[in-house]
């Protein structure tokens, strides 16, 4: 898949946290990690997808070809997965549960037992959102949560329950967030077109690789369940 899309493996990335442009951590893209994903995981069905999604890049290089079904689920699978990652790489995900950490993530875990088990329909109520990558790099990623988030009308600061990732490779931007299914309306960049099998290159608007998390908006409909 990175060769396809010109993405080279042994570049270095940087990694910024937000507010804290000053700390900047390199690494490369094969650097970045994925410890929590277990070898037979790793070794099979993602490293399928990957291989998958190779094809994509053939589409991001005409102007008026649909993207077609087979390919839109696959972006939208790669795409999930990803962001899966993401929420444990960046999102500190897996202490989710810890008392002592208030910044972790809603880990989205039925993510990856779908696209296992090829359960597509359980995916249907999630969007992923396309657009064309505007900036002149190969790979990109920001990660983090809504600039807006309400519940029940209210404005609330912490959006650890809607994980948002904006992921940029070669020509393609993929904007993926997962709010809790309890009922939300989800609102992105103007422009970005959702990943159906109609959708051309040429519909696509060009965006920045980062700095558009803030365009994002989730308004949950109602307060949180009881428990």
């Amino acid at each position: 898949m990175a060769d396809a899309f010109g993405i080279d493996r042994t570049a270095a990335l940087a990694r910024v946290d937000s507010g804290q442009v000053g700390s900047i951590r390199w690494t490369t893209v094969n650097g970045i990690g994925r410890r929590f994903v277990c070898a037979p995981c790793n070794n099979g069905w993602m490293n399928a997808l990957e291989h998958e999604m190779a094809t994509a890049s053939l589409w991001t290089s005409s102007s008026d070809e649909p993207l077609g079904e087979h390919r839109a689920q696959v972006v939208r699978n790669w795409a999930f997965k990803t962001h899966l990652i993401l929420c444990y790489v960046e999102g500190n995900a897996g202490k989710f549960a810890d008392p002592d950490v208030d910044d972790a993530v809603v880990p989205p875990l039925s993510l990856a037992r779908a696209i296992y088990e090829k359960r597509y329909d359980d995916l249907a109520e999630l969007a992923v959102g396309l657009a064309i990558n505007g900036a002149s790099t190969d790979f990109a990623y920001e990660f983090g949560t809504p600039g807006v988030m309400t519940v029940g009308g209210v404005e609330r600061k912490n959006g650890i329950t809607a994980p948002a990732s904006i992921i940029s490779i070669g020509r393609l931007q993929m904007w993926v967030v997962t709010p809790l299914p309890i009922g939300f309306n989800l609102f992105v960049a103007d422009g970005v077109k959702a990943c159906e099998a109609s959708v051309t290159v040429n519909e696509l608007p060009p965006l920045d690789a980062v700095g558009n998390l803030r365009q994002i908006r989730v308004d949950y409909e109602d307060e949180w369940p009881s428990p």
